[in-house]
């Protein structure tokens, strides 16, 4: 096995140097961008400047009923959260829940920094429903 100098293998590498390396792996696959907090219909939105099927490689996918777009996870101003990214009039919008906003202490024409990246891993949102058994 060959070795680049002055980097260790991942076998010789601590546990901490490996959380650390992903960690900033995690970072660099993020999305970052500045925008300005909207109130939409029913959360508060901020524009997106691409569009992640594009960007991604990921098809837009159902939400709820009547609601299709994709699934992200994120930081706003420094807070963590999962939501979504959903096309209107053209353009591809950030939804930001009302607990996102007050954890962030964010208000509606502010502008905010953000950062996105497609969920790896288990989906989020609600989980599939179990088919009841009958008796």
């Amino acid at each position: 096995m060959t070795r680049t100098p002055g980097k260790p293998d991942a076998a010789s590498a601590s546990p901490r140097s490996l959380a650390t390396r992903s960690r900033r792996e995690r970072v660099k696959k993020m999305e970052r961008f500045g925008g300005t907090v909207f109130a939409g219909h029913k959360d508060a939105a901020c524009e997106v400047p691409f569009d992640p099927a594009v960007r991604w490689g990921i098809p837009a996918g159902p939400l709820r009923k009547g609601r299709r777009g994709h699934r992200v996870r994120g930081r706003i101003q420094g807070v963590s959260f999962e939501s979504a990214v959903v096309p209107r009039a053209g353009r591809f919008w950030l939804l930001i829940p009302e607990e996102i906003l007050k954890s962030a202490a964010l208000a509606i024409g502010e502008s905010v920094a953000v950062g996105l990246e497609r969920p790896s891993g288990p989906p989020i949102g609600r989980p599939a429903r179990r088919k009841r058994r009958r008796n």
